[in-house]
């Protein structure tokens, strides 16, 4: 079998071999190598490009079986014009959370190759695209990376450790860390090279993770890994953490400050407790989440869509079960992609983040919305609409987070984001005044001039990057 994997990840990442010793990886920051003639690595361009140009320079007998690619919402590695006659496997990572139009992004390039299969890192988003039709999605947290094994440090020399970046996108990081600074409590660590930071969670009791927008992230199978109590953020059910990891068996979660800050003073009075469950943690990542656990879990749903964990086929997720059959319902699909690219993005900038949502406004939304964990949804609607339609759909979905208020409350209530309809805003656009900061339209039609009219005489203006999305002025 000859296997290529199109990727834009760093080479200190990734594993020596993911699938096959033959296999040949390409990338931006590969140097070619070839092997009794055949590529081991190639150099690739970065960002979008032929890669008919790169099979070019194969030699005919070590043309593709397989070919998987590796990349995510910032489209860092995207080859088109991937041949027909193979296997194409796409493997979205973990940046789908945040940037300009990641989940756009995506969706659109699986429809330009026509992908075989579909592995995404965020569990998240796993339902847009069994909605949209796409066959063989799967979950496959940390993908392509490994976690390099680190002898583990008898000694702990650290009581509570963090690593990662604590740059523009993490407004939630930089509050948290510097709140428990100001407690005067000691943190080490930082932006460290990954071996360094891997050895510094040995050395610690404790590690602290601080997720960029309520995803489950790499640094959940690090810090167990390697044998530290992890303390996490608290996740929705939506993102798989709650399959694999129990607070207070296996990891510890924690709300808010207040609450990390209580819980780490608790496990510091019982070390017994704080070691039973950091075992417990480091145990479960080594059965699931190793990376030959990964790799053979990956290699049997590729070749037959069965694993040993259920979890990673989605069963258990209630909105894939949703499917848009007409090319209209696509059309909405996609429009509930928009809006929700640009509630995740409130969600990573806010603590405690409010959405509204008219009467009209499909409850689709809602369920979208339901595993940014700490937004608050409220739907204004009349009660027995409410009990009679809305909250059984909730129900179904499993969400949470969604509440009621009577409809003339959408013209005093504030929130971050009113998601509407034309016909809300025909009588809602008199009463508007300023209280919500974004308003964006579910069924905006740039036609209908006084709609627009009407929000811009608001105190509202368009934002380019969303038709029907409108934002309060604030000069």
């Amino acid at each position: 079998m000859n296997i290529f994997i199109f990727t834009h990840g760093l080479p200190p990442l990734l594993p020596r071999v993911f699938i096959d010793n033959t296999e040949t990886v390409c990338g931006s920051f590969h140097s070619n190598l070839r092997n009794n003639g055949k590529y081991k690595y190639m150099n690739t361009p970065g960002g979008t490009f032929d890669c008919q140009q790169v099979f070019a320079k194969v030699r005919p007998q070590d043309y593709p079986d397989t070919i998987l690619v590796h990349t995510d919402g910032g489209a860092q590695c995207a080859p088109i014009n991937l041949p027909i006659n193979c296997v194409k496997v796409l493997l979205i990572g973990g940046a789908t959370h945040f940037g300009e139009k990641p989940l756009q992004r995506m969706v659109e390039y699986v429809y330009a190759e026509n992908f075989d299969a579909i592995f995404l890192w965020n569990r998240h988003n796993a339902h847009f695209f069994t909605e949209l039709g796409f066959s063989n999605v799967y979950w496959m947290p940390g993908l392509t990376f490994a976690v390099p094994t680190i002898a583990q440090s008898k000694v702990k020399l650290h009581d509570l450790c963090f690593f990662g970046q604590l740059g523009k996108y993490h407004p939630r990081r930089l509050h948290i860390i510097k709140a428990l600074a100001e407690e005067n409590i000691k943190i080490v660590g930082g932006k460290l090279p990954r071996r360094d930071s891997l050895e510094l969670v040995s050395q610690s009791r404790y590690s602290l993770n601080i997720s960029l927008n309520g995803e489950l992230n790499m640094r959940v199978f690090e810090s167990t890994q390697n044998g530290a109590l992890l303390f996490n953020d608290e996740l929705s059910e939506f993102s798989g953490l709650q399959l694999f990891y129990q607070n207070g068996d296996s990891i510890v979660t924690y709300a808010n400050v207040k609450d990390l800050i209580e819980k780490l003073a608790f496990y510091g009075k019982h070390p017994e407790e704080a070691v039973r469950i950091a075992e417990k943690g480091q145990s479960i990542t080594n059965r699931h989440f190793s990376f030959s656990a990964r790799r053979d879990a990956f290699y049997a749903l590729l070749n037959d869509g069965e694993t040993h964990h259920d979890a990673f086929r989605l069963k258990d997720e209630p909105r894939c079960k949703i499917q848009a059959s007409t090319p209209q319902n696509k059309n909405a699909t996609m429009r509930r992609v928009q809006i929700y690219e640009v509630a995740q993005e409130i969600h990573r900038t806010k603590e405690t983040p409010r959405i509204m949502l008219a009467g009209e406004a499909t409850p689709f939304i809602a369920a979208d919305l339901a595993d940014l964990v700490r937004l608050k949804q409220i739907i204004a609607v009349d009660p027995k609409t409410y009990d009679t339609k809305v909250r059984p759909f909730m129900d179904k979905m499993q969400v949470k987070n969604l509440s009621r208020v009577d409809e003339e409350r959408l013209a005093t209530e504030s929130s971050d984001l009113l998601i509407t309809t034309t016909k809300d805003l025909e009588t809602l656009g008199p009463k508007l005044g300023k209280t919500h900061v974004r308003v964006c339209v579910w069924d905006y039609n740039p036609d209908n001039k006084p709609i627009t009219e009407t929000l811009l005489a608001a105190g509202y203006q368009e934002k380019e990057s969303l038709q029907g999305l409108f934002e309060l002025n604030k000069s």
